[in-house]
């Protein structure tokens, strides 16, 4: 289809799964931090939208990132592809983390009916006390002082609701360390989201507290998570909604020079002792670790904003600058049938607001081989 008006173009309108791909600028968004910042703008993609195709965005205002890959990007295929169900996660230096909770170790779990995507064979499958610990990528169990910002996203998938409002108990998602036992330590829990550090005089510092906002069980949900601790913020998302929202100036908790960087200390479901929660059982898949915010998304929602609405799923960058990125497209949940559109994260976290269509939406007949449009 080319040079077409737009009446001849919503006629038939292809879908664009391996073609050259060119559309009109997406609107550029100010979001208003501490001053008015222009978020990203794309003018053009082009390449193959298929699973693992290259696809090249250009435009604006994406920022610079040091390395375009994350620390870790992890769809436990791409780690352990040969693995057999039911296994033990196998961890270590050589793996993708160090250490398997000794209680009830995390497992893999092989089986079509628990596959979040249709690309996907193996999840990490656990039950009661069971986690991972210190992703490799991201420093282990000694990571970098120097890393003082850490973003995580990861998909789980409860058998039962989570949210337990049952002697005061608090199931730990994820635990963010820096340093031992008695320095920085942040949980979110099924409740509320913690900070401490015992070792500079301060006490468990509750940035809110929240009721049953993760989800249906049974279903796969994306928890992410942000942690600057130079700004002293941590923000936490179930399903692009935003969880917890902390700001803190005190400089006994994140503000604080740390013995090393930031890192997990545990991930998964660390439930409190003698309280029935304990007992869930989950998995995960697709785990993203990395030192800023800045990231390529793909989504069914033209807008961002339509967070209740939409799937994000993380697209792994092989180039970054701040007008052209390059990525293999991983298309996730989302399927064919359906229109997507991409989103640049710049590392201050300002993003386009409405998103650059690499599919396009309506009745679709037979798509040809390859086909332009402008």
């Amino acid at each position: 289809m080319r040079n077409e008006t737009p009446e001849a173009r919503s006629a038939h309108r292809p879908a664009l799964i391996r073609a050259s791909l060119m559309a009109v600028p997406a609107l550029a968004a100010l979001l208003t931090m501490s001053i008015s910042v222009a978020a990203p703008t794309i003018s053009s993609i082009s390449g193959d939208a298929t699973n693992g195709g290259k696809i090249t965005i250009s435009g604006s205002g994406f920022g610079t990132k040091a390395r375009p890959d994350a620390l870790v990007w992890d769809t436990v295929d791409n780690s352990y592809g040969s693995a057999v169900n039911n296994a033990t996660v196998t961890t270590g230096r050589s793996s993708v983390f160090i250490e398997n909770s000794n209680t009830s170790p995390v497992r893999f779990a092989k089986s079509s009916s628990l596959s979040r995507t249709p690309f996907s064979t193996l999840q990490y499958h656990g039950s009661g006390n069971s986690w991972l610990a210190h992703p490799v990528g991201a420093g282990g169990d000694n990571p970098p002082q120097s890393q003082r910002k850490l973003y995580i996203g990861w998909w789980v998938r409860f058998a039962t609701g989570p949210y337990e409002n049952v002697n005061n108990a608090s199931h730990k998602f994820i635990r963010v360390w820096a340093g031992g036992d008695n320095d920085l330590r942040i949980s979110w829990t099924q409740r509320q989201l913690t900070v401490q550090n015992s070792n500079a005089g301060g006490s468990s510092a509750i940035s809110s507290w929240a009721g049953d906002v993760w989800g249906t069980p049974g279903r796969w949900h994306l928890h992410e998570m942000w942690i600057d601790a130079d700004a002293g913020v941590i923000k936490t998302w179930v399903d692009g909604k935003i969880v917890h929202d902390f700001q803190s100036n005190d400089t006994r908790y994140l503000k604080r020079t740390h013995p090393t960087g930031l890192n997990i200390s545990l991930i998964g479901w660390n439930p409190s002792h003698g309280v029935t929660g304990g007992t869930n059982s989950f998995e995960m898949d697709d785990f993203v670790v990395d030192n800023t915010l800045a990231r390529v998304v793909l989504s069914n929602s033209e807008r961002w904003s339509d967070s209740a609405a939409q799937v994000r799923e993380y697209q792994p960058a092989t180039s970054w600058s701040s007008n052209q990125i390059t990525i293999s497209a991983n298309p996730g949940q989302l399927s064919e049938s359906e229109p997507m559109y991409l989103y640049v994260i710049a590392p201050d976290g300002s993003v386009n607001s409405t998103g650059f269509p690499v599919k396009d939406s309506g009745p679709r007949p037979e798509p040809p081989t390859s086909v332009s449009v402008q």
